[in-house]
């Protein structure tokens, strides 16, 4: 197809989607990821052990978050669906298989051969990848010669803090599959950490505009509510993951916070008004402050969803208090129902 071609049809896209659903309003909430045997708070790859601050409490990276939604959707759309993806890879010329380079990433994705990719400006370059959803959520800095492209995402995540104090690291001993030398009478031995339980609380602002022509200095394709929910989706449901340092972790509660249209009520930390603590074997997750807090910001609040997972591990308390603010609880089951489509 010819470049110029293709160019219009996406072209055409954007105009659709134009009409179709923008999102106009700001958002905020936060993600509770718990974990019961497990490490989440490595890093993909990385078993080194668990992560503090300096304070000593225990985190996870927003890009742990970023890459298991990412790797959620590529997996169950297909490794083209996004745009960063850590295990693109290719046959070189000799056969083996190669990981892409950024380039050769854009040309796969779009379907571009040589001539397109090198009559692509900036501009082009920026619409396209703007079509992948982890993009205008998440944002993307592309480095290419003469086409540099840096975009700062819609959806901003926090670092997420363990929110449970008596959180304990747990280090056992393991044998590993081989010997390190030949002649060794036992397999090397290895370590493998993780934490007894813990509660780690991202926090999320969503803010449209930064895609505006004010922002960006150019026109480009709006964000749209299905693109929000695709984000609503893949943090609700990605941590529930078969990658082996989270197995044992999965989302148990996740609020989003509709503001009205020109409001922009960003909370930076909501850790602060929840509490974690553990009375026999059931962990008791309060959201009392919070009801109080919502309250207080009312006149700037649309609408709240709050989801919560059914598990006999946890019991949620305050919530009477936050269905009389107007919050709308629904079971997590409900997120695999979120739609994603335009």
């Amino acid at each position: 197809m010819p470049y110029y071609n293709k160019m219009f049809l996406l072209n055409i896209k954007q105009v659709r989607r134009i009409h179709m659903t923008m999102k106009k309003n700001n958002s905020t909430g936060f993600i509770g990821v718990i974990t019961n045997m497990a490490s989440f708070n490595n890093e993909v790859g990385d078993n080194a052990g668990s992560r503090r601050t300096s304070k000593g409490d225990f985190y996870a990276t927003h890009y742990k978050m970023k890459w298991l939604i990412r790797d959620y959707f590529a997996r169950l759309n297909g490794n083209k669906s996004v745009l960063v993806k850590s295990s693109a890879y290719k046959h070189d010329k000799t056969g083996n298989l190669a990981v892409r380079t950024l380039e050769q990433r854009i040309k796969y994705l779009f379907d571009l051969d040589d001539d397109d990719f090198k009559n692509l400006t900036s501009i082009d370059l920026l619409n396209l990848v703007l079509s992948k959803k982890d993009v205008k959520n998440f944002g993307v800095a592309l480095p290419i010669d003469k086409k540099q492209v840096k975009v700062t995402g819609v959806t901003q995540l926090s670092y997420a803090i363990n929110n449970y104090k008596e959180t304990e690291e747990q280090i056992i001993q393991i044998n590993g599959a081989y010997s390190t030398k030949e002649g060794n009478l036992q397999a090397t031995l290895g370590r493998r950490k993780f934490l007894d339980f813990a509660n780690y609380i991202y926090n999320f602002t969503v803010q449209p505009n930064m895609l505006s022509k004010n922002v960006l200095g150019v026109e480009v394709e709006p964000y749209t509510l299905a693109d929000y929910n695709w984000f609503k989706k893949g943090a609700l449901r990605a941590a529930q993951t078969n990658q082996s340092s989270s197995t044992g972790s999965y989302v148990g509660y996740g609020m989003f916070i509709e503001l009205k249209e020109n409001e922009d009520l960003i909370q930076p930390n909501f850790n602060h008004y929840i509490s974690t603590t553990k009375k026999n074997d059931v962990y008791l997750i309060d959201f009392t402050l919070l009801a109080n807090y919502l309250a207080q910001n009312e006149q700037a609040i649309h609408s709240i969803e709050l989801y919560l997972a059914q598990n006999i591990q946890l019991e949620f308390i305050g919530l009477d208090a936050l269905e009389k603010n107007g919050v709308e609880i629904k079971d997590m089951a409900e997120a695999r129902k979120i739609n994603i489509e335009e």
